[in-house]
């Protein structure tokens, strides 16, 4: 049973009297996707008017609604739902769900991260109901609170920040018992301002995080300068901080083991320079590959302040592969092991970083494509951190410290559309240009006007020979894919990254 799939269940967290009683079996926005004995929430944004669709939503199966329009104020049809503002309702519906909510709730929120977090500890935690799809905003937080299961032990949510005040609107709904930070990079900077901004605005969780709760972090650098200012709010909390000082291939755990006890090493890291009342995990890893890429097995271990190794997980195994999510792994170990009593969850979280599930994520998705070649999909999204981190991934197929890695792969190839939503969009672009720069990969192709801005710059900086082929038009869609059809050959690797908002998906 969800907490709300009735009518009546709406009125009871908006305060309103109860009426004939109307059940529900889902909840929709979009009359285009409605089913049968739907809830229709008629919402009304600057570009569009829900409530325009209600006959159609009820034409569509729909058995309810909750609307803003006020011809509905004094409507005395039980399936017809008034509320001044739509927003405002969700927000209190949701509030009052996770006031009264018995189990532990979990607010995932970052830059980079947050919804490959968000499954794998959703999928990882027993009886556990979870931010649905990307509904992680005012609008579709509260509706995955609304669908979630009332008999559920944890509650996993995602929040996304769009613009200053998201993540606090979000956090002061949850009061989450830990807060997890996957990531701080320029990402919305648009909005946000710039780095600092995102970083302010993704802090703003800490103050509503229940009291004796946890905040989980990658990294405290770039929050060390408030500490200050939120000390009392920390000592109230328990404070859990990872510090990601080395995520490197090693040809053994004996050489790792050597590297990490070298004092000079350990100063570079920081350890013995770092007298913080909670100090952060210092964490090391070695990574190894498939031979077709596909599946990622490392070994971590964190020092403590006199560079001591106090753990380790062998032989972790995952089909999500690259160094970002060696970190986004080891964050959700860290979230499981606060609430668990024994290794369950972790032995949960292994099993599933190799099962088909993961798969549904849609991050770095393989497949064979054109003519043999190896494809690595990651169109999701794109911001200069998560493209940095695509051209690491890339590097890592054939080049490692390690000569026992043997690869096939005969030219690494990137495919960049568009970075979105940036404050300075040429300086960003520019900047991964200066970074493929240094990077080892054989082939860049951009799409779209900001990306060729891209590929400008690595023709002017290049001195590795790196080819080079931009499509600066988005009529020039046809063109790409004529190219890329004769282009692409065997054995090649080729990974396609882009904002959402360039579909680079369409050249697949």
């Amino acid at each position: 049973m969800h907490f709300v799939s009735s009518t009546n269940d709406l009125r009871k967290y908006l305060d309103l009297a109860a009426a004939k009683n109307i059940n529900f079996s889902n909840i929709s926005t979009d009359t285009r996707s409605i089913s049968k004995d739907a809830l229709f929430i008629a919402i009304k944004g600057p570009n569009f008017d829900g409530n325009k669709f209600i006959d159609q939503a009820f034409d569509n199966g729909a058995v309810a609604v909750l609307t803003s329009d006020t011809q509905y104020k004094n409507n005395t049809n039980p399936a017809c739902i008034y509320v001044p503002s739509v927003k405002e309702a969700l927000i209190q519906i949701a509030t009052r769900i996770c006031d009264e909510f018995k189990g532990k709730k979990i607010l995932i929120t970052g830059s980079n991260g947050k919804t490959t977090c968000t499954f794998l500890l959703s999928h990882s935690l027993p009886n556990c109901s979870s931010t649905i799809g990307n509904f992680n905003n005012e609008i579709g937080l509260p509706l995955s609170v609304m669908q979630a299961k009332r008999d559920s032990e944890y509650l996993v949510l995602e929040a996304g920040a769009g613009k200053p005040g998201d993540i606090a609107i979000l956090s002061e709904i949850v009061k989450p018992h830990l807060g997890l930070i996957t990531s701080i990079s320029e990402s919305h900077t648009e909005f946000l301002g710039d780095i600092n901004g995102v970083r302010k605005e993704k802090l703003s969780m800490l103050k509503f995080i229940k009291d004796n709760g946890y905040f989980v972090i990658d990294d405290p650098s770039w929050w060390i300068e408030d500490y200050a200012h939120l000390k009392e709010s920390l000592e109230k909390r328990g404070i859990i901080d990872i510090n990601f000082t080395e995520i490197d291939h090693y040809l053994s755990e004996e050489d790792l083991d050597k590297k990490l006890k070298n004092q000079k090493h350990r100063e570079q890291c920081g350890v013995n320079l770092d007298n913080r009342e909670h100090p952060p995990k210092r964490i090391a890893a070695y990574v190894d590959y498939s031979d077709d890429h596909s599946i990622m097995e490392f070994e971590y271990y964190a020092l403590d302040l006199n560079g001591e190794i106090h753990y380790s997980f062998n032989a972790y195994k995952s089909y999500l592969i690259g160094e970002h999510n060696i970190k986004n792994i080891l964050l959700v170990a860290e979230c499981l092991r606060i609430f668990e009593k024994n290794k369950e969850f972790s032995s949960k979280l292994e099993a599933l970083l190799i099962s088909d599930k993961v798969k549904l994520l849609n991050r770095l998705e393989h497949s064979s494509w054109i003519d043999g070649a190896h494809l690595i999909n990651d169109s999701y999204n794109a911001n200069p951190a998560s493209v940095k981190a695509a051209v690491e991934l890339l590097t890592s197929t054939l080049v490692t410290p390690s000569s026992a890695i043997k690869t096939n792969f005969r030219r690494r190839i990137l495919i960049l559309g568009n970075m979105l939503e940036l404050k300075n969009p040429i300086e960003s672009h520019v900047e991964i240009g200066k970074f493929i720069n240094a990077g080892h990969i054989d082939v860049l192709i951009t799409f779209g006007d900001l990306a060729s801005i891209v590929a400008k710059t690595v023709k002017e900086g290049d001195v590795k020979g790196i080819e080079c082929y931009s499509f600066e038009s988005e009529t020039e869609e046809d063109k790409l894919k004529i190219f890329l059809n004769d282009f692409i050959q065997k054995d090649d690797i080729v990974l396609l990254k882009g904002s959402r908002g360039m579909r680079m998906e369409r050249f697949i």
